[in-house]
């Protein structure tokens, strides 16, 4: 099933905003009593700069608690919503009060927090409903035109940016997934790990990218050139035989070339860096491997500050022989053209 949400037919339902302080600060909340009227231009505008930026999110999210998921306070309120709309408001307050018992680190800033219930998402080839929760935490300053009698002013103002969500996290009903965003450069575990507690989702394309950092890591500490090549043609002939691979398969590719130690580093920074965990038994299309490790595969460093790229996938390195050469060095490179099958 595809992991792409289609928000072709999309339609915004309802929208609440409320403000949510630093409770280290005792910046306090301010709840809105009743939904924010809109009409169909700013919904074709949310839409298009609130819902579209979530659908193209590869990393994907799932609710967890440590005894009984009914316990996750997110979760158990946006499913009220999704069950009952009337209780949107009165959800979207509850939900603004759990966030603001969260942000208890002296970094969150106050912000006024944004709700967006959308529905017909179609996602994993069913029709769901989504709920977005977007804190602004700042505003962007523009100029405004205003007429007077014999002339024209400028104004200055400041609003919401519509060209990119600062924070914020799209929830797909019936537990069908997360998918969060971060603009402002800064980490967000507190809204991750302690107001929405979710983890990442293990899918082809996050595997798939976690190994290819384990093959960034392994390549680095190859520093021969032809070693470098058949590595490559042996990952490029294993992806080109099976449509679907699992990690233990790559790792017995890798231990040809490297020591185990090797491997296990960059496995450790590569968990580190895709907040997952890889096993022996994590698979993941060849499609999405080579796609994440194409910009890996397709350049063989010959020596220190020099490389040459292979830009056509018909093309195959098989060796590579470098050897002295006058004040520098000579590289002899063989390319297979790989025939029609």
């Amino acid at each position: 099933m595809s992991e792409i949400i289609d928000i072709s037919s999309s339609r915004l339902k309802k929208i609440a905003i409320h403000q949510v302080g630093n409770k280290t600060r005792e910046e306090g909340i301010e709840l809105s009593k009743y939904e924010t009227s809109f009409d169909s231009d700013l919904e074709d505008i949310l839409l298009k700069n609130y819902l579209k930026p979530f659908s193209k999110q590869e990393k994907i999210y799932d609710f967890f608690h440590e005894s009984d998921l009914n316990l996750n306070a997110i979760f158990t309120l946006s499913s009220r919503i999704f069950s009952n709309h009337e209780s949107f408001i009165k959800q979207t307050q509850n939900i603004s009060k759990y966030l603001y018992s969260t942000s208890n680190h002296p970094n969150i800033s106050k912000g006024n927090v944004l709700f967006l219930l959308f529905s017909n998402i179609l996602y994993k080839e069913r029709i769901h409903d989504a709920l977005a929760i977007i804190k602004i935490e700042k505003k962007d300053y523009f100029l405004d035109i205003q007429k007077s009698t014999n002339s024209f002013n400028l104004i200055e103002r400041s609003g919401i940016s519509l060209s990119q969500i600062q924070k914020g996290s799209l929830i797909i009903s019936e537990n069908a997934g997360v998918f969060s965003i971060d603009n402002l450069g800064q980490k967000i575990k507190y809204w991750l790990d302690s107001f929405l507690k979710v983890s990442l989702r293990q899918t082809s394309q996050s595997n798939a990218k976690a190994c290819g950092s384990v093959l960034k890591g392994v390549m680095s500490k190859i520093d021969n050139a032809d070693k470098e090549a058949k590595l490559i043609t042996k990952l490029k002939t294993k992806t080109e035989s099976r449509k679907i691979l699992n990690f233990s398969e790559l790792k017995e590719i890798l231990s040809e070339f490297v020591n185990d130690d090797i491997i296990s580093k960059s496995i450790a920074g590569a968990n580190i860096s895709s907040g997952i965990n890889l096993s022996n038994e994590s698979i993941f299309y060849s499609t999405d491997f080579v796609k994440q490790t194409k910009n890996i595969t397709s350049k063989i460093k010959v020596s220190s500050g020099a490389s040459f790229v292979i830009t056509d996938p018909s093309l195959m390195v098989s060796k590579v022989k470098i050897e002295p050469h006058e004040n520098g060095y000579r590289a002899i490179i063989d390319v297979n053209i790989k025939k029609d099958q």
